[in-house]
C-alpha cells in the first residue's frame, strides 16, 4: 500500500484516464498522480479551494468555493520514468523537470472571451515543481460553492446552491435550473443524470424532464453510483448503504461514498462481499473520495492523505493497513464514545 500526503486537505478525487488521477486541495491546487503512485505532480495553483475537478479531451473544467467554473488545456501524456528517455527528452531524472526549468507537461493558453484570471504556479519541494504564469477561462457563477461537477452529453454540468447550470465546453450558459433543494452530488448510470439532494430526494434529469426518483433514505443523499450488478447504489447522511432501497449496511458516520462494491463509514474504507463487510483501510480523517482501476483502489481523506491499496483476492486487504479490527473498535470508541 502507497500513500502520498498533500499540504492540505484533499477535496476531489477524479480520473484523468485509466491508470492516472486528478486531486483538488483545500489550499487551491490540483495534482496529477501516475504510476507507480509514490509521488505527486502539481499542475495547478489557485486561490481558492478547488471542490470538483473533471478531464475532457485536452482540458481540465473544475469548481472552486468561490463559484468560479475554469477551464485550461494540458497536455496530459504520460512521461516514462526511464532515465535514457528522460535524457533524450532533456528532463532531469531528479527533479522531473526539463533542463532549462519548463514544464514536462505543456500547458497552452486558452483564448478568453471571458473572465481572466492569473495564477501562479508553485511547488512544496515534494512534487514537480514550477514557477510560471498562466491564463485561463473562467466563469463566475455566484458567490457559493461549486459543490460538484460531471461531464455530460457534451456540457459541463454544474451545482451551486440550489441551481443545476448546464454549460457549454466553452463556458458558455446553455440552462439554468433552479431546484427546490441543493445538489450534493450528480451521478451519470445508463446515460442519464442523477442529482443527491440535501434533502431525502434522488432526481434524474433525462432529455431535459427532472423526475423523482423514490428512495427510502431518512437524509441527504451523498453519493449515487451503481453495485458491481449494475444497480443504483446510495449513500447518506442517515448512516445507511441502500441497493435499489434495501439497506445493506447501516454504519456509525455519514458514508460520503460509494463505488461499486466499495463504500466509505466517516474514515473507514470498506469493502462487501456478499453479506460480508470488511475494512481495508482506516483513514485519520473522514473520507471524502474514492475511485479505482483494474488493481487499485485509491481513497482521499481529511487527514491529507491519498491512499494506494491493491487489488489481491489473494491476500486480506485489512492486514496491511495502519490498524487490525480490535484496534479499530477501540480507536472509534475512544473518539465517538
Amino acid at each position: 500500500m502507497n500513500k502520498i500526503f498533500f499540504n492540505d486537505k484533499p477535496l476531489c478525487l477524479s480520473k484523468l484516464d485509466e491508470n492516472r488521477l486528478l486531486v483538488s486541495t483545500a489550499d487551491g491546487k490540483i495534482y496529477a498522480i501516475e504510476p507507480p503512485y509514490t509521488n505527486k505532480k502539481l499542475i495547478f495553483s489557485g486561490l481558492s479551494p478547488i471542490s470538483c475537478v473533471e478531464y475532457e479531451n485536452g482540458k481540465i473544467f473544475f469548481g472552486d468555493w468561490n463559484g468560479n467554473v475554469c477551464k485550461m488545456s494540458v497536455d496530459v501524456r504520460e512521461y516514462s520514468t526511464d532515465k535514457k528517455y528522460h535524457e533524450n527528452m532533456g528532463i532531469s531524472s531528479s527533479t522531473g523537470m526539463r533542463v532549462d526549468a519548463s514544464l514536462p507537461t505543456n500547458m497552452e493558453l486558452e483564448e478568453s472571451t471571458g473572465k481572466e484570471t492569473a495564477f501562479q504556479h508553485q511547488g512544496d519541494g515534494t512534487e514537480t515543481d514550477y514557477r510560471e504564469i498562466k491564463q485561463m477561462k473562467s466563469i463566475c457563477l455566484g458567490n457559493a460553492i461549486i459543490k460538484c461537477m460531471k461531464i455530460f452529453n457534451g456540457g459541463i454540468y454544474v451545482s451551486i446552491d440550489r441551481n443545476l447550470i448546464i454549460m457549454d465546453f466553452d463556458l458558455q450558459i446553455r440552462t439554468k435550473m433552479n431546484m427546490n433543494n441543493k445538489i450534493l452530488c450528480l451521478a451519470i448510470m445508463n446515460d442519464q443524470l442523477y442529482m443527491g439532494m440535501s434533502v431525502p430526494s434522488i432526481q434524474r434529469f433525462d432529455n431535459g424532464t427532472i423526475n423523482e426518483i423514490a428512495t427510502h433514505h431518512q437524509s441527504s443523499i451523498l453519493c449515487i453510483s451503481t453495485d458491481e450488478n449494475g444497480d443504483i447504489m446510495t449513500s447518506s447522511a442517515d448512516k445507511t448503504l441502500m441497493v435499489k432501497n434495501r439497506t445493506l449496511y447501516t454504519g456509525t458516520e455519514w458514508i460520503r461514498v460509494c463505488l461499486g462494491s466499495y463504500f466509505t463509514d466517516g474514515n473507514l474504507v470498506k469493502k462487501r462481499t456478499g453479506s460480508t463487510i470488511t475494512t481495508l483501510f482506516v483513514h485519520g480523517g473522514y473520507v471524502v473520495g474514492l475511485q479505482e482501476s483494474k488493481d487499485r483502489l485509491f481513497s482521499i481523506g481529511l487527514d491529507c492523505c491519498l491512499a494506494v491499496v491493491e487489488k489481491d483476492e489473494s491476500k486480506k486487504m485489512d492486514v496491511a493497513c495502519d490498524w487490525d479490527e480490535e484496534e479499530e473498535i477501540r480507536r472509534l470508541n475512544e473518539e465517538f464514545g
